[in-house]
């Protein structure tokens, strides 16, 4: 194996993580939605009796409800973050569709003809490095909304045991 065949296989490789992420993103997003939609049909019932009612249960649904709120906000926030981490940009490269796309094509061509195989491979090796980078950044944000997620299943177990409460005593 060559020098441009290994980054063409590491490029693959990374950019694989990179389209893992945003599934995992995509699912931890639709995840979060399903939980907020569920605690919502749950809950809608005891807001009405929430002024009638005044009980502890009711008030632990309210205390519950700010966790909730908060954390739901923060794993759509991570999950978005994750679709489009920020990193900084890579020196120009024949490799990066960026750059490509600012030349016109009679340059690309005329550019990447003129590239000895030694600085293919190194095209590649700037690119994987840049890859590495957004696939790093992905995951990291990735974690941050798994660890909201835990949080705001927790707080909705939490409220929709309250609503039921409330739900239960107001009936």
């Amino acid at each position: 194996m060559d020098h441009a065949e290994f980054g063409e296989n590491t490029r693959q490789y990374v950019a694989e993580f990179v389209r893992f992420a945003d599934a995992k993103a995509g699912a931890l997003l639709t995840f979060s939605s399903v939980v907020s939609a569920t605690l919502g049909a749950l809950c809608a019932p005891s807001l009405a009796r929430f002024r009638e009612a005044h009980s502890g249960w009711s008030w632990v649904a309210l205390a519950a409800a700010l966790p909730f709120v908060v954390s739901t906000v923060m794993t759509v926030m991570r999950s978005v973050e994750s679709l489009s981490p920020r990193t900084p940009a890579a020196d120009e490269s024949l490799a990066s569709f960026p750059d490509i796309a600012a030349m016109e094509s009679a340059e690309f061509l005329s550019r990447s003809r003129a590239l000895p195989a030694s600085s293919i491979a190194d095209q590649y090796t700037m690119i994987n490095w840049q890859l590495s980078r957004v696939a790093a950044a992905k995951y990291a944000a990735l974690s941050k909304a798994a660890w909201w997620l835990r949080i705001q299943i927790f707080s909705a177990y939490v409220a929709g045991l309250a609503c039921a409460a409330v739900i239960g005593l107001g009936g």
